[in-house]
């Protein structure tokens, strides 16, 4: 009984880290927000946002976060009073709640999620 609980524990533990997403991102920092521009860095940043949509997000999306990404950048950029944004890390796609949300209204109703990571440099 014991091995069982610890089976099916284990089993949710995967099941709530688990996602299946795309990430943008290039080696050399140079995905960016005026990725040529030189200064100091003054911060980093995570800004999470949904995309609610109906039947397929490329039908009928109530929202767009992956076509307007300057308005998730920007305010991260303005709140640590930078210049330009670099090293840029994108990820697109389904965390578990969203898989959930969709299975409880049977594929009517769904969300993903994007994810934009990066860091924050002033000029000199």
């Amino acid at each position: 009984m014991k091995k069982m609980v610890l089976v099916l524990s284990l089993a949710v533990v995967v099941l709530l880290m688990s996602s299946c997403s795309y990430f943008f991102y290039s080696q050399d920092g140079n995905l960016g927000y005026y990725p040529g521009a030189t200064g100091i860095p003054v911060g980093s940043f995570s800004a999470t946002r949904e995309q609610w949509y109906v039947l397929s997000p490329l039908w009928f999306p109530f929202t767009e976060p992956n076509k307007r990404l300057d308005e998730v950048i920007l305010p991260e950029m303005v709140k640590h009073n930078g210049s330009f944004v670099k090293d840029l890390k994108i990820s697109y796609g389904f965390t578990f709640i969203d898989y959930l949300i969709t299975a409880v209204t049977g594929g009517w109703l769904g969300r993903n999620t994007i994810t934009v990571q990066g860091q924050v440099f002033r000029n000199f």
